[in-house]
């Protein structure tokens, strides 16, 4: 009876190290998930060049703009626009397909070779808040800031409109902090302010598309053709630029623009 009794105990003893042991390896297993999920970086939206090695171009506006569902890069290298091809994996990036306009520019040109040839020997990067560092190894060849809220919400608006086949009209305008909807031709705009927290929604989106693609975009359905659907247009004005997104559904864009629609349609439906 007493060696059954211990033999009793014996199991109960394994059993409840082999859990513990389980646990401590899913414990260790959701540790290493979550480090591999902090290690991943993120870089939608514009940043614009600071330094170059440890030159400071900042007044030179040169900027890059990533676009995360198409894995493009674009933006401006001090005389020409720029595109090309990007992969990260962790703190790794590398930069392909590099093409750019072949304008020439005198007092420029040495800058935006510089920072052509850069991007083109870049393999690593580091991110700290709205900092990117992009490096060779262990040497830092291109410093940028990403593009501030302040410096967003002056320069930018938003407009959406759409037309039916009978010709009904309406219009939303986004900008300055204020929302306005014009419901046909011939009526005046409804305008009100915008809380803090829809214009910093807008605003979060905003920079993170990219506008040098806008033009390109394609509508995934084509229901106004047929009176399925009123044609959509989504115009972007930025300093001073224009940029047209191609007509498309009303509630159907394209997916690079669909949450920014979305939220510009939402923020709408409160003005009466």
């Amino acid at each position: 009876m007493k060696f059954l009794l211990s033999l009793f105990i014996l199991v109960i003893i394994t059993k409840e190290c082999n859990n513990s042991k389980d646990a401590s390896a899913t414990n260790s297993v959701n540790n290493i998930k979550e480090d591999i999920l902090s290690q991943k970086q993120h870089l939608p939206g514009t940043y614009y060049v600071t330094f170059l090695k440890e030159d400071n171009i900042k007044s030179l506006n040169l900027t890059l703009t990533f676009d995360e569902s198409s894995n493009r890069v674009s933006g401006f290298s001090g005389c020409n626009r720029y595109s090309g091809a990007y992969i990260i994996k962790e703190n790794s990036i590398l930069f392909s397909e590099l093409i750019a306009t072949k304008m020439y520019c005198e007092k420029t040109q040495e800058i935006e070779n510089s920072m052509l040839e850069y991007l083109s020997e870049i393999n690593a990067f580091s991110l700290k808040e709205d900092t990117l560092i992009l490096k060779n190894g262990d040497t830092n060849l291109l410093t940028a800031q990403k593009e501030s809220i302040e410096k967003v919400k002056n320069d930018m608006v938003l407009e959406y409109t759409t037309l039916s086949r009978g010709g009904a009209y309406k219009m939303i305008q986004i900008s300055n902090k204020t929302i306005s909807v014009q419901k046909s031709r011939d009526s005046k705009a409804i305008t009100k302010s915008c809380s803090n927290e829809e214009w910093n929604k807008i605003i979060s989106l905003f920079k993170n598309i990219n506008l040098d693609n806008l033009s390109t975009l394609k509508a995934p359905s084509q229901a106004r053709f047929y009176d399925g659907a009123d044609i959509a247009n989504l115009k972007v004005i930025y300093k001073g630029m224009t940029y047209d997104v191609p007509s498309f559904d009303h509630g159907n864009p394209a997916k690079e623009i669909k949450v920014l629609v979305k939220e510009i349609l939402s923020q709408s439906k409160n003005i009466e």
